[in-house]
C-alpha cells in the first residue's frame, strides 16, 4: 500500500515539477525568442546572409586565422541597424540560456526540498 502511495506521489510531483518549470521558463523563452527573431529579421533584411555564409566557410576552410579579422571587418562595415541587431540578438540568446539555466537550478532545489525519494513533503 505504501509503495502505491509513493508511486502516486511521484507521479503527482512530476506533474507539479513540469507545470512549475513551464510557468517559470516558458514566458521568458517566448519573449527572448521573439526579440531574437525580430533582430534576426533585421539582420537578414539589411545584409546578404548567403554571401556572408559563403565567405565565412571559404575563409574557414582556407585560412582559419583570417576568420576573426574577416568577422570584425564585416561587422564594422555594416549599417548601424545591423550592428545593433547583432548585439541585441546575441544578448537575447545569452539571456535565454541564463533564464533556462536559472530555472533548472531552481527546479533542482525545489525537487530537493520536497524530498521525493523518502515520500516526505515539507
Amino acid at each position: 500500500m505504501s509503495d502505491m502511495v509513493t508511486k502516486i506521489q511521484n507521479k503527482v510531483m512530476r506533474r507539479v515539477y513540469s507545470i512549475w518549470f513551464l510557468r517559470r521558463v516558458f514566458p521568458y523563452v517566448v519573449a527572448d525568442t521573439a526579440v531574437f527573431l525580430v533582430f534576426l529579421y533585421l539582420i537578414g533584411k539589411y545584409t546578404f546572409v548567403q554571401v556572408i555564409a559563403d565567405n565565412f566557410t571559404r575563409i574557414l576552410l582556407t585560412s582559419p586565422s583570417a576568420l576573426l579579422p574577416y568577422l570584425a571587418d564585416a561587422m564594422l562595415n555594416t549599417k548601424f541597424v545591423v550592428q545593433v541587431s547583432l548585439v541585441v540578438a546575441m544578448i537575447a540568446v545569452i539571456l535565454a540560456f541564463r533564464n533556462i539555466l536559472t530555472a533548472l537550478v531552481q527546479l533542482r532545489v525545489f525537487k530537493e526540498e520536497t524530498n521525493l525519494r523518502r515520500g516526505v513533503f515539507y
